[in-house]
């Protein structure tokens, strides 16, 4: 994606959760955990510490890395890996397009199923335009972990969108061989020669005795049939022991496979399997309390507090080497005493975060919030020196209550160019009250809202999370806005 996605969660909720976003992050569901602190909740922190150190040794190949490739059949034949197949994120709202994709068919495409479908390919099971996530690759094997794809002209074109498309697919360890369409046309049978002797289709290693791939470790894209090294060059793997294993950074290479110039790292590898050196390294942004929790920089006689508060804050963000710190404007009070505040913590990380203009009732009393116009946030920002994350759904409620129309509200905040945003579906445009329902279940124009946010910038989805055992409707969330882009590639830009 052209921007970065975060995970909403809260100081305490190490219990519930910390296994949960080791896991989404291993599978590049979101790049970055924006981390509410709790007040006196400092105890937590050595938890959250974890997902900077590697806390769960082995736990990237089992939460949904690594797994055995594929096992044969007492007759010979390759059984499906059902638990490869099963394992990959799927977006239902995507059949149709796939099935019409199936039904037209390019040529190239046609010619090189009728090569590989009913198992006429070394016995192995093929699946044409599998949904994988928010994309429908060309081909795929759930026995290789191996995804086929036929580039055509257009994507000279479309270079980023496919960078992206390659990296998803590989944060779940997927090979990926890519075949020219001119390849298929004028030369077949050199295409299907170049895959009988590609190492992914080489003999499976035996228990026990398998690399994260099983096969030597390469960028996962082989050179197509172009510019493939001569075939003498690759071999196939006719057994394998421990003796042909050699370490090689974080995952295994074969002592004795071709040369490996024509190999590459794998990108992302250490995200995926993070050694006990590097860590996981997960980014984090730090949310501050807000006024329910007793931080209200608006208010003079809450200075001492919100000091002691604040401290406690840039503890987390110094331990998790935060990038930001968000930060609410108070409630009441006076918007100048806000940016005094602000600017007595001399913190270059803090962003202030636009507020409705009356907070929730049945939370907050209904006290008017600071920051609800850019007045308010630019007299904050050019006292402190600090920068700006916008809140879309908190823009629309104070929108409603000033009667103003609500996109042009949100305009007159995106002049002031912010470092990040926040983003939540909107139950009523016309309401003045908070809610954060998940996408695609309001009234808020998300395609219209994602073409206001740059390239590269941090969105943190605070979706309301209806589960506390798992975070799957936060997936369902990331799903949304990929299946947007999914249908646009440049539709941000």
């Amino acid at each position: 994606m052209a921007y970065k996605l975060g995970l909403k969660l809260w100081s305490i909720n190490t219990n519930n959760y910390l296994k949960e976003a080791v896991k989404l992050y291993n599978q590049g569901v979101y790049d970055y955990i924006e981390l509410y602190v709790v007040p006196n909740s400092l105890e937590q922190l050595e938890e959250w510490k974890k997902l900077k150190s590697n806390p769960f040794k082995g736990m990237a190949q089992n939460a949904g890395g690594a797994i055995p490739l594929l096992w044969r059949g007492a007759e010979g034949g390759v059984v499906r890996n059902t638990k490869n197949y099963k394992r990959l994120p799927y977006n239902p709202a995507l059949k149709q397009k796939a099935k019409e994709l199936r039904k037209a068919g390019n040529l190239s495409e046609v010619l090189f199923w009728n090569e590989i479908k009913n198992k006429k390919f070394k016995g192995l099971d093929f699946d044409r335009q599998k949904i994988i996530g928010n994309y429908i690759v060309d081909f795929y094997c759930a026995s290789q972990n191996l995804v086929i794809e036929i580039d055509g002209e257009s994507h000279a074109e479309k270079k980023e969108y496919d960078l992206k498309r390659e990296n998803f697919l590989k944060s779940f360890n997927l090979q990926i061989i890519h075949i020219y369409d001119s390849d298929i046309k004028k030369n077949l049978s050199g295409v299907m020669e170049f895959l009988n002797n590609h190492p992914a289709f080489g003999t499976p290693p035996r228990e026990g005795n398998h690399s994260a791939f099983g096969i030597p470790a390469g960028d996962g894209n082989s050179p197509t049939l172009t510019n493939s090294p001569p075939l003498e060059e690759w071999h196939e793997v006719t057994e394998w022991s421990e003796d042909c294993l050699s370490k090689k950074g974080n995952h295994s290479t074969l002592t004795n496979s071709p040369p490996l110039e024509g190999w590459h790292e794998v990108p992302g590898w250490s995200k995926e399997h993070p050694s006990d050196e590097s860590g996981l390294n997960i980014p984090f942004i730090i949310h501050c309390p807000h006024f329910a929790h007793g931080f209200n920089l608006a208010k003079k006689e809450k200075q001492e507090t919100n000091k002691k508060i604040f401290k406690e804050v840039q503890q987390y963000a110094d331990t998790l080497n935060a990038e930001y710190i968000v930060i609410h404007g108070g409630i009441d009070g006076d918007i100048e005493e806000t940016a005094r505040q602000l600017a007595s913590f001399n913190e270059p990380r803090a962003l202030i975060e636009n507020k409705p203009f009356i907070a929730l009732p049945n939370r907050m009393g209904g006290e008017f919030c600071r920051g609800y116009n850019t007045n308010e946030i630019k007299t904050v920002q050019e006292i402190s020196g600090c920068g700006f994350c916008l809140d879309f759904g908190h823009a629309i409620c104070a929108a409603n209550s000033l009667k103003q129309e609500p996109y042009s509200y949100i305009e007159n905040f995106l002049k002031l160019k912010p470092q990040m945003f926040h983003l939540t579906d909107v139950s009523d445009m016309t309401s003045p009250y908070d809610a954060h329902p998940h996408l695609g279940e309001g009234q808020l124009d998300i395609k219209r809202i994602l073409k206001y946010i740059p390239n590269n910038k941090h969105i943190t989805l605070e979706t309301i999370k209806n589960n506390k055992e798992n975070i799957d409707d936060f997936i369902s969330d990331t799903m949304f806005i990929r299946e947007l882009e999914n249908e646009n590639p440049n539709f941000n830009r």
